[in-house]
């Protein structure tokens, strides 16, 4: 999962606050990357001819690169802010819970969750990833899954270059294609 956003806001005309003025022009950009890798692996606690279901334990290898950035113009004096060069990366271990259930040779149905929440030192945060799932499998090989996701990501970094907090949360339909040989 790779995710990168960034928005920026710019004065139009000149802002008079108090005694300072700031003047057209004057901007700020902040953005977030954040990029998630994950191995699992599963036991199979029930595994019957139509339903299985799966306890596990993976890794997440959690990337985040927030940035930063402005210029402003206040009472003739312009003052620049850049930094782009935050990054950190935390493998952070998670527990997977997913069910299936066949309900014939074409068709089935399944609901996954996959939870971690952890604080060590200066780093905290969590992941929430469920959701449930139908599947079509057209052919041997190929099958057509749709799916409502709802990921939720949030962390706080307690460092000297990055002091802060983020949450991001995804959610709605998803619709896959899959082969496999």
């Amino acid at each position: 999962f790779s995710f990168d956003k960034s928005n920026e806001r710019k004065l139009d005309e000149d802002l008079h606050w108090q005694d300072y003025t700031l003047k057209a022009g004057t901007y700020v950009k902040g953005g977030l990357g954040l990029d998630v890798y994950r191995a699992l692996v599963g036991y199979a606690l029930m595994d019957k001819t139509n339903q299985n279901l799966i306890i596990g334990i993976g890794a997440h290898t959690l990337g985040i690169r927030p940035h930063l950035e402005g210029e402003a113009t206040i009472n003739d004096q312009t003052v620049h802010y850049k930094n782009k060069n935050t990054n950190f990366v935390a493998p952070l271990p998670n527990i997977i819970l997913r069910y299936t259930y066949a309900i014939n040779d074409k068709w089935s149905l399944s609901g996954k969750v996959d939870w971690l929440a952890i604080n060590l030192g200066d780093y905290g945060g969590g992941i929430w990833d469920v959701g449930p799932s139908v599947q079509f499998q057209a052919f041997r090989h190929f099958s057509v899954n749709l799916d409502y996701r709802y990921f939720k990501i949030y962390g706080d970094v307690n460092r000297e270059r990055w002091d802060g907090s983020f949450f991001l949360e995804f959610k709605g339909p998803t619709l896959s294609i899959n082969a496999n040989f």
